[in-house]
């Protein structure tokens, strides 16, 4: 489903403005319901991810994290600086990193991480020891809202009740955009278990943040729901907060919204890696809080991996790398073997799981482990950027590594599925080009028959990123009589 058309039905029925009791509902489903559409008109399953195989010992962690939580906390109440980093990270030097806020909390010593578990888990040892881990807010919450689900408690039949009738018009105008049946029962269970879980997340978090004197908060992925929770808290104190871009905007419904507004889910600036994704997409907040400042971590690999840039060149075998994120990995896989039959080990092939698929993708995609062409890369110890520096071509569908690659100059193919409809721009410019299938992709890389923008990585990529992030924290810090 286009964004535009999500957002006329928004703007027609003025969903952002409902509520259900204090919960501002539609701002806190609007990704959940938008990803929901998206897989109907694709045809992909609408299964959730499966649980950790491990999460037994998951959830024991867990529970010591908990017990000390508040401790932790108290621990760090004269921290001033609080950063909601990725909880999915990346092996360096024998410990883990946060792609993105890792170089910003060395940056400042007042600062304390925030992190949500992984997989039930934290990747362990991280760099960083001011870590706060929120396993403590994720078990209260997804606990006491699974037994009021299984008791089917008054809180839970009257949310249930409301979001069922509430729906009703909402459902009506998206079958009518889409062509298709919405069950009306399913986006009303999960409205409600996000309900359930905003009220008691809610109150945890308040009362977390009451312990620092915050001047400012840095985040990643403003559309999970404790970032929106914390931002809404943030607002209502005036604690300024950044979101650092970490994926693909344009084509996203997080960072598309129909006017400038006051949202106060949504931070108060946005840290963009260039020009280009600043005029990509509908942010509902004021051009001037929208700051390029580029993307560090990315900036040392490239440079990090020039030298393998060169040498690859000089390979017998040219190598085609697939992009695959565990929304769409049945079909790229499927895509990915076949073009290894079609190229009788002409090329090289890399598939390069998600970290989402790393556990289970042996049984969910039995048909790539048969296939002995294809190198598997399923573990965080191997860097998607070295994948880049040895490749010649990409294939993915919506993934921003798509756009990291082309920092490494990589000839770029877009499987053209209704989730690649954000990459359009990407191939109306030339910087790629559409695929419909594993034939057409041997085709057009056989024959040299595809776009290339020689100037597609000056684009998307601001340099000197680190100095500049650094630069507009002081000076928010600064405008809110930073001590």
């Amino acid at each position: 489903m286009l964004v535009e058309d999500f957002i006329e039905v928004e703007n027609a029925l003025n969903l952002l403005d409902r509520k259900y009791k204090d919960f501002p509902y539609w701002i806190y489903s609007r990704y959940a319901v938008f990803s929901y559409i998206t897989k109907i008109v694709d045809g992909i399953e609408l299964s959730s991810q499966e649980l950790s195989q491990g999460l037994f010992g998951g959830i024991m962690s867990m529970l010591f994290n908990s017990l000390i939580f508040w401790k932790k906390c108290k621990s760090e109440k004269d921290k001033d600086i609080l950063i909601l980093n990725h909880e999915r990270k990346m092996l360096e030097n024998n410990k883990y990193v946060c792609l993105y806020t890792e170089k910003i909390a060395e940056q400042y010593q007042k600062s304390v991480v925030f992190e949500r578990p992984y997989n039930y888990r934290h990747l362990k040892p991280a760099k960083t020891d001011n870590i706060i881990y929120g396993d403590y807010i994720e078990l209260c919450s997804l606990s006491l809202g699974l037994l009021s689900c299984l008791c089917k408690t008054k809180k839970y039949r009257n949310s249930k009740k409301f979001f069922l009738v509430e729906l009703k018009d909402i459902v009506d105008s998206l079958q009518n955009k889409i062509k298709a049946k919405i069950e009306i029962n399913d986006l009303a269970e999960t409205i409600t278990r996000l309900y359930l879980l905003y009220c008691v997340k809610k109150k945890i978090f308040n009362k977390m943040l009451s312990i620092f004197k915050l001047h400012v908060i840095i985040e990643v992925v403003s559309y999970n729901m404790n970032c929106m929770i914390i931002n809404e808290l943030a607002a209502e104190s005036k604690i300024p907060t950044i979101e650092l871009q970490h994926g693909v905007m344009s084509g996203s419904i997080a960072y598309n919204y129909p006017m400038k507004m006051e949202i106060k889910q949504f931070p108060d600036y946005i840290f963009v890696f260039s020009e280009f994704w600043k005029k990509s997409c509908q942010f509902p907040i004021e051009q001037k809080n929208i700051k390029v400042v580029g993307y560090p971590y990315l900036e040392e690999k490239a440079k990090q991996y020039s030298e393998k840039l060169i040498t690859k060149r000089s390979r017998r075998k040219e190598t085609v790398l697939f992009l695959s994120q565990w929304t769409i990995g049945k079909e790229l896989s499927k895509m990915a073997v076949e073009f290894s039959e079609l190229s009788k080990e002409q090329y090289e092939i890399i598939f390069k799981l998600h970290p989402g698929e790393y556990e289970t993708w042996r049984k969910n995609y039995p048909w790539l482990e048969k296939n002995k062409k294809i190198r598997i890369i399923d573990s965080l110890e191997h860097n998607i950027y070295e994948c880049f520096a040895m490749s010649d071509y990409q294939v993915g569908v919506s993934s921003t590594a798509i756009y990291e690659g082309l920092e490494f100059a990589l000839k770029t193919f877009i499987y053209k599925i209704k989730t690649s409809e954000c990459m359009k721009n990407l191939c109306d410019d030339y910087y790629a080009s559409y695929v419909s299938s594993a034939q057409d992709l041997y085709e057009k890389i056989s024959e040299k028959n595809y776009n290339e923008n020689n100037h597609a990585k000056n684009g998307f990529w601001e340099k000197d990123s680190l100095k500049k992030i650094i630069g507009e924290i002081n000076d928010i810090l600064d405008k809110n009589e930073y001590k």
